[in-house]
């Protein structure tokens, strides 16, 4: 079972960062730095990280499943921890599938979905128009270290005070004859429509 302690440096002075201790993706004990202070959460983590492990040890870790797993890690920390967590899952993923994490961010993935729109030609200009400007005040309006999250990471709380926001989004949606979903269904992986959902759920 995962555990987490604190390690001396050769002054002997404590670290003031917890360390986890688990099982890692190959069967063997693994150490690393969970960058929190605060042991419950750096416990949190570490359990998080050892369910990644042995779902990959297991061969059953999809893409899907690390991205779940990324988001529960994103409600334990942010900053450094998150980074790392990002990066353990990377690692697990590619053991068990042979290619890593592909999520883009928020700020990202609206600007690469209104761009792929308008070089498509397939959708048309009223609607690139209508949902540009609401996208963009969505990335404008979250804080610059969640710009820079997986879009799967964004909750409703990351929208609070902008209901304004969401009735746009709402009323673009429904305006139009095809959604943001019925546009990309069958053109988008298993990874990218969970995201999207997501980013749909957010601004209900």
């Amino acid at each position: 079972m995962a555990s987490v302690h604190r390690k001396s440096g050769a002054s002997g002075k404590e670290s003031p960062y917890w360390n986890a201790k688990f099982k890692g993706p190959h069967g063997t004990v693994w150490t690393l730095t969970t960058e929190l202070r605060e042991k419950k959460p750096a416990r949190s983590l570490a359990r998080a990280w050892e369910r990644t492990a042995e779902t990959g040890y297991n061969g059953h870790l999809t893409h899907a499943k690390a991205q779940k797993f990324l988001a529960e890690c994103a409600e334990i920390t942010r900053g450094d921890g998150y980074r790392k967590s990002e990066e353990f899952l990377d690692e697990c993923l590619r053991i068990s599938t042979g290619s890593g994490l592909n999520i883009p961010t928020a700020e990202r993935y609206f600007r690469d979905w209104l761009e792929a729109k308008e070089q498509l030609g397939r959708t048309s200009e009223s609607t690139v128009t209508r949902y540009a400007p609401i996208l963009n005040r969505f990335v404008a309006f979250l804080p610059d270290i969640r710009r820079r999250f997986p879009l799967a990471s964004i909750t409703a709380s990351d929208i609070d005070g902008k209901q304004d926001l969401a009735q746009q989004w709402r009323e673009s949606r429904n305006a139009e004859s095809e959604c943001v979903t019925g546009q990309l269904e069958g053109s988008c992986d298993e990874t990218q429509q969970a995201v999207l959902v997501q980013a749909e759920l957010a601004l209900e």
